[in-house]
C-alpha cells in the first residue's frame, strides 16, 4: 500500500465511528411516529371544512364576509400545517 492509501485508510477508520453515531441519530429521527403531526393536519382539515360550511350557509348574508375571512385563515393554518409550520 502507498502511503496515500495508508493515511485514507486512517482517517476512514477514525471517522467511522462519529459517521455511525451521525447516522444512528439520523435514522432515529426518520423513524419517530408522525401521529401529533397527522393530528393536527386532521384538526386542520377539520377547521376548513367547519369554515366552508358556515361560509356556504351564510351565503349572501351578512355574515358572508366574516366567514369567507374564517375560511381563509383556516386554509392559510391548513397549508402551513402541511408544509410541516407551526399552526
Amino acid at each position: 500500500m502507498d502511503h496515500d492509501t495508508q493515511t485514507t485508510d486512517a482517517i476512514a477508520e477514525a471517522l467511522r465511528p462519529v459517521i455511525e453515531k451521525r447516522a444512528a441519530e439520523k435514522a432515529v429521527l426518520l423513524n419517530r411516529p408522525v401521529v401529533a403531526r397527522d393530528a393536527r393536519i386532521m384538526e386542520a382539515c377539520r377547521a376548513v371544512a367547519h369554515a366552508s360550511d358556515r361560509l356556504e350557509a351564510a351565503r349572501y348574508g351578512p355574515d358572508e364576509i366574516r366567514w369567507r375571512r374564517d375560511l381563509d385563515r383556516a386554509a392559510a393554518k391548513l397549508a402551513r400545517v402541511m408544509r410541516g409550520g407551526r399552526p
